[in-house]
């Protein structure tokens, strides 16, 4: 979906070109909960396409109650298992949203 140019590197560039900032993405990454989510009891959904899939972790943790599921498919991009179900809706999102 996006060209391999647009890796992190590039962002990280970015910012700096656009902001005069110099990020610092492990700082940010420890303060804000590490990789981790802290909530319980929650299912999060990404496509495969989703820009933010990075964010979720997927593998299961069963101490908090907490899912992440990905739609695997064409077209499923950020937020595609919340829109309106269509017939036509590939398997793969159509499971996500069950």
């Amino acid at each position: 979906m996006r060209p391999t140019l647009l890796n992190d590197s590039y962002w990280v560039d970015m910012c700096h070109d656009v902001y005069g900032v110099k990020l610092n993405i492990e700082r940010s990454i420890s303060e804000f909960a590490g990789r981790h989510t802290a909530g319980s009891n929650t299912v999060i959904t990404n496509g495969a396409e989703d820009p933010w899939q990075w964010a979720t972790e997927l593998k299961p943790n069963e101490d908090i109650n907490q899912l992440g599921l990905m739609a695997d498919c064409e077209d499923c991009g950020h937020c595609a298992e919340l829109y309106t179900p269509k017939e036509d809706d590939p398997e793969e999102l159509k499971a996500v949203r069950k």
